[in-house]
């Protein structure tokens, strides 16, 4: 069984006391299983035994780009169950297992629950093949009213400071795309004045979210770190695979904030 090695499951390792994350996401993509719905009462039951009592269907829609295909929008059945906070939920579709938290304390905890997730839909629907693996952590940064977004993220992310040319607050987004050494990382900066919190993609989200201040438009802070590879599905290597997808997360997000930043949020180093 894959266990995190001591000394490196997340280095650099550290803890913000008030970290600005909203949302922390695993997604495993495998191959199509259209008789999902079939599992579900099983997966359910194992899963409220398992800490997570709450359960809910939905219908989403989903692009579907298949290779030698047009793309088009299939519309997905999603099941989810969720703690009894509804602050971690585990979501089944037929393409994929998703984990996402709105209060993330720290890598082991995630890293345990995904195997929990792992072991239950896997077990039950005997996975095939996996597609791609991602981990994405989303941030909501608010300054203060004598702050600005440049003293909390990195300039190169930013551009010009709207103040050094007259304006109020930027509508921006940038983003960056680049390989690593385990997949493809994204880090994406965007701040919409009256907008909303969340990336598109991601909203509406049905966790209870905890970051969010009524009547303030943060800058969002989004990472994504994923390889995507075709390969025979073993919970141990995907596991294995988050954490390493993890640790180049870490090191991107202490590369893109302030060192003032980090004391605002209460850095703590964990190093021994």
């Amino acid at each position: 069984m894959y266990t995190l090695p001591v000394g490196s499951q997340s280095r650099p390792r550290f803890k913000l006391t008030n970290a600005p994350l909203v949302l922390v996401v695993a997604q495993l993509k495998i191959s199509p299983i259209v008789s999902v719905e079939k599992f579900v009462p099983e997966v359910q039951e194992r899963f409220r035994h398992a800490g997570f009592p709450r359960y809910r269907k939905d219908q989403i829609p989903e692009l579907r780009v298949d290779l030698g295909s047009m793309p088009r929008i299939e519309t997905l059945d999603r099941y989810e169950f969720q703690d009894k906070d509804a602050r971690t939920g585990i979501v089944l579709t037929p393409y994929s297992i998703i984990l996402q938290t709105s209060r993330y304390d720290h890598f082991h905890v995630f890293h345990a629950q995904f195997r929990t997730a792992l072991g239950v839909i896997g077990d039950t629907l005997k996975i095939s093949l996996r597609e791609r693996l991602g981990m994405r952590f989303v941030n909501a940064i608010y300054p203060e009213p004598a702050e600005e977004i440049h003293d909390y993220v990195h300039e190169g992310l930013l551009g010009l400071n709207p103040s050094s040319v007259g304006v109020k607050a930027w509508n921006f987004q940038s983003q960056f795309l680049g390989g690593t050494d385990v997949g493809t990382l994204m880090i994406k900066v965007s701040g919409t004045p009256g907008g909303g919190f969340l990336p598109p993609d991601l909203t509406p989200s049905t966790l209870t979210l905890s970051q969010i201040r009524t009547g303030q438009s943060p800058t969002i802070l989004d990472f994504d770190h994923f390889l995507e590879q075709s390969a025979d599905y073993n919970s141990e290597e995907v596991l294995k695979l988050l954490n390493d997808l993890h640790t180049a997360l870490d090191r991107a997000f202490l590369t893109s904030v302030t060192k003032g930043a980090l004391q605002k949020w209460g850095y703590q180093s964990l190093e021994t």
